[in-house]
């Protein structure tokens, strides 16, 4: 949430601890899906969802087992950081957030950081700097000249109407990210109920059982954990999921407003001032995605950001239709033929991953690491053509030579080349008949021991003449690694 816009946000306090003493929790009359919220809490007013917490990444209790403190949540700034994409923003010469960058041109945020007014409309064009600590404190810097535009969701009408659905921005950069800093790639799978995130952001910080004790700091980013546990609907009735919610737990149950267990005291958090914009990341197999985006705390049992408090935010998975309209392909890889596999056939069959938002794959394969000399180039279309078979006398290779290959997902945004970049395979030779990239005296064994058989269905038959005899000794012979 933007630091220095909230001035009234003390004074909020006790308004929203006054209305959450009525009946915090009730079943969702309508719901039956795992997605629908589940015990929402009643507020009697809506703005107070909206109102900015205190402060963020909070810490556990600093007397609590383990015990805990803001320092232990800091990442270290250094490349092999997870986290090392998540970058740091300063909106119309003072306000800050946290942005992701879900691709090398465009970074994700909350609306309301450029929202000054609370009116749905950016009040700040592009004037916003973004800042890397990728390898150390500022190592990346893009000031507002590298910004092309800042878009508001179009159904964002800000927290004066209020709502917190659609609070997203997507910034646009006139030139793609250095290829060092991570891309992080929106979640399009279901979320469920139960699911453990982590959030990460540059705002103010502190104890969950005092309140917020530290500012925040462009170049401090603190990281922590939470389990979702309520999700909330389309306000415009399209029955699509678009926010997300948990709570704060201490160590004991009295401050437990949802359910579940705390994830523990040195790991649990909430979020605040200054980590509004900032990912909720899921990690998918061994790649991080943006799973949500953190926009919004409020009360239960507590004010935010102590524990018993609420917080939330944007749901990615409802938006990708709009996000879809700006960003390339998201990253994937090439699949198989693994790098540096040996014994290929002449005619393999390429898998790669499915690039999130792809139109179409353009295939190449090349006896150039460069990828200068093309010997196949083709393109398939559709999203999910993420495979190609090559044919026997139409597209085959040569034998026994070193290959590259390499894929480029693409749609009206832009390509995206395989984040592997070219694997290298080499085809297999007559006479390698245990595929292992030489032709040797093991493959004489195997040849031996279905000597004089019927060649039918066995690749010792090496000339097709429908007999293991000399000549196909003879083919293994010349080509003898």
């Amino acid at each position: 949430m933007k630091t220095g816009r909230w001035v009234a946000a003390a004074g909020l306090m006790t308004l929203i601890a006054g209305l959450a003493q009525a009946n915090p929790m009730a079943e969702h009359p309508d719901c039956e899906q795992k997605l629908c919220p589940i015990n929402p809490p009643v507020i009697g007013d809506p703005a107070i969802w909206i109102q900015d917490p205190v402060a963020m990444i909070m810490a556990g209790d600093q007397t609590g087992s383990p015990p805990d403190s803001p320092s232990n949540r800091v990442d270290p700034n250094i490349s092999s950081s997870p986290w090392s994409g998540v970058c740091q923003l300063t909106l119309g010469g003072g306000a800050s957030c946290t942005g992701v960058p879900i691709s090398r041109f465009h970074i994700l945020s909350a609306g309301h950081c450029v929202d000054f007014d609370d009116n749905g409309t950016n009040d700040v064009g592009t004037n916003v700097v973004v800042r890397f600590n990728f390898n150390g404190s500022g190592s990346t810097i893009i000031g507002s000249a590298g910004i092309a535009s800042v878009d508001v969701h179009p159904d964002y009408t800000g927290f004066a109407n209020p709502t917190v659905n659609d609070d997203l921005i997507i910034i646009t950069l006139n030139q793609p990210l250095p290829s060092f800093i991570p891309i992080y790639p929106v979640f399009t799978g279901n979320a469920a109920n139960g699911t453990i995130i982590t959030a990460v952001g540059y705002g103010r910080t502190g104890f969950g059982d005092v309140g917020d004790t530290i500012g925040g700091n462009s170049s401090i980013k603190r990281v922590g954990q939470n389990r979702v546990e309520q999700f909330f609907n389309d306000e415009e009735g399209s029955g699509s999921v678009e926010i997300f919610q948990y709570d704060f737990d201490g160590p004991t149950g009295a401050t437990n407003c949802i359910g579940g267990a705390t994830l523990g005291n040195d790991i649990e958090t909430s979020v605040g001032s200054g980590d509004s914009g900032g990912p909720s990341f899921l990690q998918v197999g061994n790649k991080l995605h943006t799973w949500g985006i953190n926009t919004f705390g409020t009360s239960c049992i507590a004010p935010p950001p102590l524990f018993g408090s609420l917080g939330g935010g944007i749901l990615v998975n409802g938006y990708l239709s709009w996000i879809g309209d700006f960003i390339p392909p998201s990253p994937f890889a090439l699949v198989s033929p693994a790098d540096g596999a040996m014994g290929v056939n002449v005619s393999p069959h390429l898998d790669w991953e499915r690039a999130d938002f792809a139109n179409s794959y353009r295939v190449r394969i090349s006896q150039d690491p460069g990828m200068a000399d093309i010997v196949l180039d083709e393109t398939l279309n559709g999203a999910s053509m993420h495979e190609l078979q090559l044919t026997e006398g139409v597209n085959q290779l040569e034998a026994a030579t070193t290959y590259y290959w390499t894929v480029f997902a693409l749609n009206s945004n832009g390509e995206t080349e395989s984040e592997s970049g070219p694997f290298e395979f080499l085809t297999n030779a007559p006479g390698d008949l245990n595929f292992d990239g030489m032709v040797n005296g093991t493959d004489i064994a195997i040849l031996l021991s279905v000597w004089g058989s019927n060649g039918a269905g066995t690749s010792a038959d090496l000339n097709g003449d429908g007999v293991v005899n000399g000549s196909d000794l003879a083919t293994l012979l010349s080509n003898w690694s």
